[in-house]
């Protein structure tokens, strides 16, 4: 039966209903109208992004290179960073440390004292080894907390490229702790 007899408001409520459907169908038509639209646009879109594209490699190795020229200190500024001899008198394995690292007590003489670090240099030093070594250290860039130990100076080493190993700064003749590397 195609054809169901009902009342007014029935009637206005199919009617309404189909008029909403109508509404629904028109405007999905004028948005496949408007993806028509969209493709013609798209390669202006495109030429837009590729435009901002280059725009931000070109910006990133501009600071690429900045970043070269920024390593450049002052004399005044390399001269501000205290960096003395001292030799290790306590030498321990951190074991609070995420990567294996040591806990190390340095003395730097009368003037600065014994001094705590922690240092990655497990790879060519057990710590038995450490104890007498003089070593290199900068000894005013603040505390820092690592692994529940206060380290308050930080000893230099070189960072090798090859297996990313840590050697020593050291010296070739003993000298008087707390000396100043100039």
């Amino acid at each position: 039966m195609l054809y169901r007899p009902c009342s007014i408001p029935h009637r206005l409520y199919y009617y309404y209903r189909i008029r909403r459907s109508l509404s629904y169908i028109s405007h999905r038509f004028q948005t496949v109208g408007n993806i028509n639209l969209y493709r013609e646009q798209l390669p202006k879109v495109a030429a837009t992004i590729s435009t901002q594209k280059r725009s931000i490699f070109s910006k990133m190795e501009e600071a690429n290179n900045a970043s070269v020229t920024q390593a450049t200190i002052t004399i005044d500024q390399f001269s501000a960073i205290d960096i003395r001899v001292g030799t290790i008198v306590e030498a321990s394995k951190n074991e609070k440390a995420r990567k294996p690292a040591y806990k190390l007590v340095i003395d730097f003489g009368q003037e600065i004292g014994l001094k705590t670090s922690s240092a990655q240099i497990t790879d060519y030093y057990t710590p038995q080894d450490l104890l007498g070594k003089q070593i290199i250290a900068a000894v005013n860039l603040g505390v820092r907390k690592i692994a529940n130990v206060k380290s308050e100076v930080l000893v230099l080493g070189v960072d090798s490229e090859e297996n990313k190993k840590i050697t020593l700064l050291s010296l070739d003749k003993p000298v008087t702790n707390g000396s100043r590397i100039i």
